[in-house]
C-alpha cells in the first residue's frame, strides 16, 4: 500500500503540475483576469519610494487610525490594493520556481493519496469523489477568502477555483487508480 501512496503522489503531483502549467502558459483565462497598469513605470516609482522593504502592502493600511476610532472603507472610490512587494526588484527564473511547484504537487498529491489510503471508499468512482472534495475545499480556501476580504475579483477567484478543481480532477484519475483497497 505505501508504494502506492508513493506512485499516486508522484504520478498525481505530475499531472497537477502538468494540467497547472499549460493553464498558466497555454490557455488565455488566467491572462483574462489580470490587468495592467497605464502607468507602470510611475507606479514603480512611488511603489519604490513609499514601500521600504520587502513583504506584503496593503491599502487602506493595517495600522490602527491616529484617533483611535476603526473606519470601514464604504466609499465606492476607496482604493482596496494588496500586493507582494519588493522595492529593490527580484530575480525570477523560471526553472526553478517551476521545479518548486513540482514538488509542492508531489507533496500535495501525496498527502491527498495517503488520506484516501484511510478510507473505505470501495469504487473508482467513490475515491474520485473524494478526492474531488478535497479539491474543492482546497479551492474554496484558496481563493473565498481573498476576494471576500481584499476584493479579488469574482473572475480571477472562479477562474482559478476552476483551474484548481479541473487540476484536481486530472490528478484524481490517477490517485484513485492507484490507491485501491483490498478486500479484508
Amino acid at each position: 500500500m505505501q508504494w502506492n501512496i508513493i506512485k499516486s503522489g508522484v504520478g498525481g503531483g505530475f499531472v497537477l503540475f502538468i494540467w497547472l502549467s499549460i493553464s498558466w502558459m497555454l490557455l488565455p483565462f488566467h491572462s483574462a483576469t489580470l490587468h495592467s497598469f497605464k502607468e507602470e513605470r510611475v507606479v514603480k516609482q512611488v511603489i519604490q519610494a513609499q514601500a521600504p522593504q520587502a513583504g506584503m502592502y496593503i491599502i487602506p493600511g493595517m495600522h490602527p487610525p491616529s484617533d483611535g476610532v476603526e473606519q470601514e472603507t464604504k466609499q465606492p472610490d476607496a482604493l482596496i490594493l494588496f500586493a507582494a512587494v519588493h522595492p529593490e526588484g527580484k530575480v525570477y527564473a523560471m526553472w526553478p520556481a517551476m521545479f518548486i511547484e513540482l514538488l509542492v504537487d508531489i507533496l500535495l498529491a501525496s498527502l491527498v493519496a495517503l488520506l484516501l489510503s484511510k478510507t473505505r471508499q470501495s469504487t473508482y468512482f467513490k475515491r474520485v469523489c473524494f478526492v474531488m472534495t478535497i479539491a474543492l475545499i482546497l479551492a474554496i480556501a484558496a481563493y473565498v477568502p481573498y476576494w471576500n476580504w481584499f476584493g479579488f475579483s469574482g473572475l480571477f477567484s472562479l477562474v482559478g477555483m476552476f483551474d484548481t478543481l479541473m487540476g484536481w480532477f486530472l490528478a484524481s484519475l490517477i490517485i484513485a487508480r492507484w490507491v485501491v483497497h483490498k478486500a479484508n
